[in-house]
């Protein structure tokens, strides 16, 4: 050890005993002056450490409970929202629909209104739709990579574009 270290040394043991660290305290749980008999001690005896301890551990627990319910109210308002007949459920049903349906690739193939209405198909909601010619007042429904064409009044026509 050099001269430098041994005189930080000598004037940290000189601070210390000029200036003492405080050892009156107040108890954490109690809050009843105290004599620390170390400067770790936080409390005035054990039964105080431990109710702190106990109310501090019992306060996360709680916590800790707190946010899984909210979690799962949280996954239980998605699972709620992804049920709901929103415009995007309602077109991604009406989608798989027809993605079960057996269309002709090239001139696609015509099927009765009604039944389609019984197999769910919602015709309020789709992507868009397309004047079919500029006399008429036809339009086609666009739904996914689908069209539909009402042909007579009961009858409509699904292509399939992606083909």
């Amino acid at each position: 050890m050099n001269n430098k270290e041994l005189g930080k040394k000598i004037a940290r043991l000189k601070e210390k005993v000029l200036y003492p660290p405080n050892r009156n305290r107040n108890c954490v749980y109690c809050e009843k002056e105290f004599y620390a008999h170390n400067l770790n001690q936080i409390s005035c005896n054990r039964k105080c450490y431990h109710s702190y301890y106990n109310e501090r551990k019992r306060g996360r627990k709680d916590l800790e409970k707190l946010t899984m319910q909210l979690k799962a109210e949280e996954e239980a308002m998605e699972e709620l929202k992804r049920s709901l007949n929103t415009r995007e459920n309602i077109l991604r049903k009406n989608i798989e629909i027809l993605d079960h349906l057996t269309i002709d690739p090239l001139t696609g193939t015509c099927f009765d209104a009604q039944s389609l209405n019984e197999l769910g198909i919602d015709f309020t909601e789709f992507d868009f739709r397309e004047k079919v010619s500029k006399s008429d007042d036809s339009f086609e429904l666009i739904m996914g990579s689908y069209r539909l064409a009402l042909l007579n009044d009961n009858e409509i026509c699904i292509k399939n574009n992606s083909i």
